[in-house]
């Protein structure tokens, strides 16, 4: 999951979008998600 939202938000998809996607209800959550990767 980390690396297909770093992947994403590297292509220009919407850090929102990727919360939607993973079902996050809060955006921190996506943000760890992608930073981690």
């Amino acid at each position: 999951r980390h690396t297909a939202g770093a992947h994403a938000v590297a292509r220009g998809v919407a850090l929102e979008v990727v919360q939607q996607q993973f079902g996050h209800a809060s955006l921190d959550t996506t943000s760890m998600y992608v930073l981690a990767a």
